[in-house]
């Protein structure tokens, strides 16, 4: 069995009577019952039921599919695309290039062109088990931002290097050309944030090398933010960190990946992990929000 069968399984066996269990149990070879055995409860209720592969279609990040649809002829693409929900098609073929209208597909052809492009995502990521099926963590809130709300997410991670900088810097013309570059909320939450006490974690951004250009800042900030999000998440469970990354755009997970190792230091997790809190009380309170 892969392993949406085992949690699956599991979660059918777990709610029989302990006899029963046990009955069931032995009539898997020693190995595999010691296998079931090591299956943490999932935070959802799997006898509920669950389709990954609409979850997947929704949850994903377009670019995901992208290289996915460019192996295909002009044709296919039309089809293929009918089978995204609609806001991602668009997306999908605005990042392709592709005008031509979309083919009307019947639900039987709609279900089975989609399980096919799930397939091929899965090449990548083999044996992903449900979401439902993930271990509890005291991360999870970022399981509920759609895309938009993760990368700005990242860039307010970003701001609390920013505010370690921005103490060294005395020239007043320099501050006031930095917060030109920001949004008003994240002038806010930085002015929330400058008088915190951090202990150094990470390298400094070097500010004092700005070439004042407000595309490289900003993409500088990005960067650490992406740095910070990657180390919290190292110790996490890898399928926990496979939706995360899938929320993202493919472009931003080639700059997680090299990012996600172990910190040097004890205390980075607890440390981040208040951070990103921080940040999505403070989405909250100003009502950042939008949808995937």
């Amino acid at each position: 069995m892969d392993n949406t069968q085992w949690y699956v399984c599991h979660a059918f066996i777990d709610k029989k009577a302990e006899e029963t269990k046990k009955t069931l149990l032995s009539f898997l070879p020693p190995e595999k019952q010691k296998e079931f055995s090591s299956i943490s409860p999932c935070t959802f209720d799997l006898t509920l039921g669950f389709n990954q592969v609409r979850q997947l279609l929704q949850w994903s990040h377009y670019s995901w599919f992208a290289p996915i649809l460019r192996t295909l002829p002009e044709n296919e693409i039309s089809i293929f695309l009918s089978a995204f929900p609609e806001e991602k098609a668009k997306q999908l073929s605005e990042c392709l290039l592709f005008s031509s209208p979309l083919s009307p597909l019947s639900p039987i052809s709609k279900a089975f062109i989609q399980k096919e492009i799930i397939k091929a995502l899965l090449e990548k990521i083999p044996n992903l088990p449900p979401i439902e099926s993930l271990l509890p963590s005291s991360l999870n809130k970022l399981l509920e931002l759609s895309s938009y709300q993760l990368s700005l997410l990242i860039d307010f991670l970003g701001l609390y290097d920013l505010a370690i900088e921005m103490r060294l810097v005395i020239d007043t013309i320099k501050i006031k050309k930095i917060q030109s570059v920001l949004s008003k909320e994240k002038i806010v939450f930085l002015s929330l944030i400058s008088s915190r006490q951090e202990p150094p974690l990470f390298k400094r951004s070097e500010l004092n090398l700005w070439n004042e250009k407000t595309e490289d800042l900003l993409n500088l900030l990005h960067k650490k933010g992406m740095n910070r999000l990657a180390k919290v998440l190292h110790p996490e469970d890898p399928n926990f960190v496979y939706y995360i990354n899938l929320r993202m755009s493919t472009d931003q997970v080639a700059i997680f990946s090299p990012l996600h190792k172990k910190s040097e230091h004890a205390k980075t997790y607890k440390i981040l992990a208040g951070q990103i809190m921080d940040v999505l009380t403070f989405f909250k309170k100003h009502n950042l929000q939008a949808s995937a």
